[in-house]
Order: C-alpha cells, then structure tokens, then sequence
C-alpha cells in the first residue's frame, strides 16, 4: 500500500511550509504561546483565505470537499512551524463530528468553520448533560464499576 501523498497534497505542504516559515518563524510562535488568546487572529485570517479551516468541510457548504489525508498533508507543516491555531480543534475535530453528524445544525455551523469565521471545539458532557464541574465522573481504571468526581484545582 503505497502512502505517499499525492501531487495536489504534496503541492499543499509545499505551500504550507512557504507560508509558514515567512509568517510563523520561531520568535512568533513563542510570542504567541506567551499570548493569552493562544494564537495571531491575523495568521488565522490568512488561512482561512487560503481554504485550510474547509478542507474537510463538504463543497456543498462552503468547503473543499477534501479528505483526511489532505488534512494530515497539512497538519505535518503545521507541525513542522509549531503554527499555534485552533486549527486541529476547530478544522479538523469540531469539523469533522459536525459533518458525521449532519442535521441542521450542522449546515448551519459548517459554511462559517469553511470560512474560518467560526472557530469550534468539541466539548463532551457527561450524562447528566450538565456543565457543573461536580456533575462530571470519570471511570476509575482499576474497576469499570466505579466513578470518580473530577476536582478541578
């Protein structure tokens, strides 16, 4: 089974590794992981020109249709700049739920996330479906008939 990347992807991290390593130089990104929002709203808007939060977002709504090996293609450049973005959270996880999920809301989330002028994450609640921290168990490891409450500090 052959698993390299494709000529498109490879053009892709190519493009990617170019832009980054003009935008994103090291000092940057130390500024940013010094920065309480995490990441340049500015770089996030340069992307989100390029297509990359709707590469994995149906053409349909907004996106480019594209497939997880697109998005590994440019997750590894991504890597490469340690590029502080919500980019995996929100173009990648949030986004890819969303699409399995389908439904209305889904339509109605995805155009923006193609965008880039949303940004999401997956959040998970627990049972209950409440976001009171005392609400939250998690199994204990050593016996899967026992919860634990998660404290947090």
């Amino acid at each position: 089974m052959d698993l390299s990347f494709s000529p498109s992807q490879q053009l892709l991290q190519q493009s990617a590794r170019s832009l980054l390593q003009q935008r994103c130089p090291p000092e940057r990104v130390q500024e940013l992981a010094l920065d309480p929002r995490g990441f340049a709203a500015d770089l996030w808007k340069e992307i989100a020109t390029l297509g990359w939060p709707g590469l994995l977002v149906p053409t349909e709504l907004g996106g480019s249709g594209g497939s997880v090996a697109d998005a590994l293609a440019l997750v590894e450049e991504l890597g490469r700049a340690c590029f502080p973005s919500p980019f995996i959270a929100s173009a990648v996880i949030a986004t890819t739920a969303l699409t399995a999920a389908g439904g209305r809301r889904a339509r109605t989330l995805l155009p923006g996330l193609a965008l880039g002028e949303r940004i999401c994450a997956l959040a998970v609640l627990e049972e209950s479906g409440r976001l009171d921290p005392d609400a939250l168990t998690l199994p204990d490891a050593s016996s899967s008939s026992r919860t634990r409450t998660w404290q947090p500090t």
